[in-house]
């Protein structure tokens, strides 16, 4: 894209944002990614809020527009609403949250009030632990965060713990940063990398899958969702 057609876009994407959230938004970093054969092209850009939220805009076609300003403002509430509860599961924690609006949160400028029903939810935990850790000490605290999560209303919600050496935290600060903000198509491959980094440094994962178990889980069952990597 020569800087015409971006700038042209960058009107496009700003009166499109204006339009469905009654302010002014801020558009960058705007690229055309062509989705392959057949599938034609698109265009991303950053959108940022007032208080510099960042999230992503895309157009198809002529006027086919989409964003994700809704999923970041409902993802960083759910981060802080849950900080306590994280914390909770032990003092050297690392998470992001994605909430996926599964309907029109009417959001404007900010959320106060977050309906949890509407939302669909996916919270990545990373414990740092010595090698001599004993998952079996953690079964109580995941039982309560799980509980917690299930009777606070989502729709639906998955939940990965994963252990990880206290010795690689820049690795597991590297991927959780990609979880914090999102991202044009251009920095994928880039995000691709750090997950990939981080995958290969788990020791042990716990997933829950609200869809597939009862949330009434006791303590001596917390055994069976470990997945060892």
């Amino acid at each position: 894209m020569n800087s015409a057609e971006r700038k042209e876009e960058k009107i496009k994407m700003q009166s499109y944002l204006k339009e469905k959230y009654g302010q002014d938004f801020r558009v960058a970093d705007i690229e055309k990614v062509t989705l392959g054969f057949a599938a034609g092209t698109q265009f991303e850009g950053k959108g940022y809020d007032p208080a510099n939220n960042q999230f992503i805009v895309i157009r198809e076609g002529q006027h086919s527009y989409e964003d994700t300003y809704q999923k970041v403002l409902a993802s960083k509430l759910l981060r802080t609403n849950y900080q306590p509860n994280v914390t909770n599961l032990a003092p050297n924690t690392l998470f992001f949250v994605t909430a996926n609006p599964h309907q029109n949160l009417n959001v404007k400028t900010k959320l106060t009030d977050l309906d949890k029903s509407k939302l669909n939810a996916f919270f990545q935990i990373a414990i740092l632990v010595n090698e001599s850790y004993s998952r079996e000490s953690y079964y109580s605290a995941i039982q309560q965060f799980i509980k917690k999560v299930a009777d606070d209303g989502f729709q639906y919600f998955t939940v990965i713990i994963d252990f990880v050496p206290s010795n690689k935290q820049k690795t597991v600060e590297d991927y959780i940063d990609t979880g914090l903000e999102e991202s044009i198509f251009s920095e994928a491959k880039k995000n691709g990398e750090k997950k990939n980094a981080y995958e290969t440094i788990i020791m042990d994962r716990f997933k829950y899958d609200s869809s597939s178990y009862n949330t009434d889980i006791e303590v001596e069952d917390m055994g069976s969702f470990f997945i060892n990597k």
